[in-house]
């Protein structure tokens, strides 16, 4: 069909896929997903989401972050000064 229309090969699969999204995109279950409430409850399961690993992790990894570069930074100058 492609070859039939003088379009390449790629241009033919490109058009089938935006006519796929165009169907998907406007299809009912889609008008229900980008509703207000699906949306809120999206954000409200990733803040959920977020402060269950924030508070598993706590201060440790901003301490051991720090604590490393700190060390890794000494070292760096105390060798500057002996060199």
């Amino acid at each position: 069909m492609a070859a039939a229309a003088g379009l390449p090969c790629s241009a033919e699969v490109h058009r089938r896929q935006l006519l796929s999204l165009s169907r998907q995109l406007t299809s009912p279950r889609a008008a229900r997903l980008r509703s207000p409430a699906s949306a809120g409850r999206l954000l409200q399961g990733l803040n959920e989401d977020c402060q269950t690993i924030q508070s598993a992790i706590g201060d440790k990894v901003g301490m051991t972050i720090f604590n490393l570069s700190t060390a890794l930074v000494g070292i760096i100058i105390g060798e500057a000064n002996n060199g």
